[in-house]
């Protein structure tokens, strides 16, 4: 009999199969720092290339904030987002697993329509209760130098949410919206929860320790709260789907619906925090979302049975 494939594993490859999960973050890590290089020395050529002085603008220290400035500044955002989070894990998985680089990223099963709405209502319905973190978050004094570091960040963002025509809609869902959801689930859940979770033994607690540096690398400290919130969710959605695709959804939904109420109503979520009493939509919050995941969890049963020695050997490459 087929011994149970482990909850926290991908069912896709025997156990044997697997790099150790030291050697898959290890390799990662060193991926991503050559990818921070490579992607940095690109975007600052690129804009010695245009006569653009790209380190002033992302250091926030120039009030030039026309079309061409924006759009410089998103194509760096993007390009550096790209060698930084999305090219790493896909580097490592194609060089450990070669033909199975989608299986072991959890890219290969995609879940139904049913489980990726419920996925996004997931993440939708917790906005409330990230808005009620960050209000929390805010509460908190910060070090002058975090301080600092978080208003030229927050002015970066700020000015690529200037939009003005369609265009800027759809390149700013393509770098704020995509690309963050692509990258960072292929590298924090796709790679970095799977192999703490290895390491541990424990998807729990990979979950929230994913989520936390999750929080950590975006820099925002005034925001580490509410995107530890968003981490776990998210980090709940692949381990009850085993399915990236569930998370890179959810992730997309959050990021575009910011980017969609920017363009359209003119307005960000803390404009719109001072104008709306989110404490009215806790409760629907708490009412709604058990039964989301409730939902997910049912949705997951069949696909959650052990799979048969006939049916690994069905998902690998021939040689």
């Amino acid at each position: 009999m087929t011994p149970p494939v482990p909850q926290d594993q991908p069912p896709y490859l025997p156990p044997g199969h697997w790099a150790s999960p030291f050697t898959v973050l290890g390799l990662t890590l060193m991926t991503v720092l050559f990818g921070l290089l490579f992607g940095g020395l690109l975007t600052l050529l690129s804009g010695y290339l245009l006569g653009f002085d790209l380190d002033a603008a992302m250091a926030g220290i120039t009030d030039d904030n026309t079309l061409r400035h924006r759009n410089i500044l998103r194509g760096a955002n993007l390009i550096s987002h790209i060698f930084a989070f999305s090219m790493p894990p896909l580097a490592v998985a194609a060089w450990l697993y070669r033909r199975e680089w989608s299986e072991w990223l959890g890219l290969s099963r995609v879940p139904s329509g049913a489980k990726l709405a419920a996925a996004v209502g997931v993440m939708l319905l917790s906005l409330p209760l990230v808005q009620l973190a960050y209000w929390l978050n805010k509460q908190l004094p910060l070090p002058e130098l975090l301080a600092g570091m978080e208003e030229r960040t927050g002015g970066i963002i700020q000015a690529l949410l200037v939009m003005d025509s369609p265009f800027e809609l759809l390149f700013n869902l393509l770098v704020i919206g995509v690309a963050p959801a692509v990258g960072e689930e292929l590298l924090f859940r796709g790679v970095v929860q799977q192999q703490t979770s290895r390491w541990l033994g424990k998807p729990v607690t990979a979950i929230w320790l994913t989520a936390i540096l999750f929080s950590l690398i975006h820099l925002q400290f005034a925001g580490f709260l509410p995107r530890l919130l968003l981490g776990a969710a998210l980090g709940y959605l692949f381990y009850w789907t085993r399915s990236l695709w569930a998370p890179i959804v959810g992730h997309f939904a959050v990021n575009g619906i910011q980017v969609l109420a920017q363009y359209f109503a003119k307005t960000d979520l803390d404009a719109a925090e001072q104008r709306l009493d989110f404490s009215t939509l806790l409760l629907p919050s708490f009412v709604v979302l058990p039964v989301l995941y409730w939902l997910i969890r049912v949705l997951r049963k069949p696909e959650s049975a052990p799979i048969s020695e006939e049916e690994v050997h069905q998902t690998k490459a021939p040689d």
